[in-house]
C-alpha cells in the first residue's frame, strides 16, 4: 500500500508587487512525514486492524520472552509426562497449541 506522508513547514516570502513581507503554514510531501491524508489513514487504521485480528500479538516484552518460552516447554514436557492422553498417542489440545504457538502459527 503506497501512502504519501506530509509534513507541515512554514513558508517566508515577499511580495514583488506590493513589497510586503508574509510568513505562512504550508502543508508539504514528506518521505518521513508526520502526517497522512484522511483516506490514507482509514486504510492504516483497517489494515492494522487487521493485522492484530489475524496474527499473534504477545503482551510478554522482548526481555522476558525466551524466559516464557523455557516455561512453556517446562509445562509441556510436565503434561507430555502426566497425561493419560499421552499413553494413548493422542497429543492434548494444550500441547497441539503451545506447538503451533512457538512456531508463530494461529492455536486457534
Amino acid at each position: 500500500m503506497s501512502v504519501k506522508r506530509y509534513d507541515v513547514g512554514m513558508t517566508e516570502e515577499t511580495n514583488s508587487r506590493t513589497g510586503f513581507y508574509a510568513s505562512y503554514p504550508r502543508v508539504y510531501e514528506a518521505e518521513q512525514g508526520r502526517y497522512v491524508e484522511y483516506e490514507d489513514y482509514a486504510k492504516l487504521k483497517a489494515e492494522v486492524a487487521r493485522l492484530l485480528a489475524s496474527s499473534f500479538v504477545t503482551a510478554v516484552p522482548c526481555e522476558h520472552y525466551e524466559r516464557v518460552v523455557k516455561a512453556g516447554d517446562a509445562m509441556e514436557k510436565w503434561i507430555r509426562l502426566t497425561s493419560e492422553q499421552t499413553i494413548t498417542g493422542h497429543l492434548p489440545k494444550s500441547i497441539k497449541r503451545w506447538t503451533a504457538a512457538k512456531k508463530g502459527k494461529p492455536s486457534v
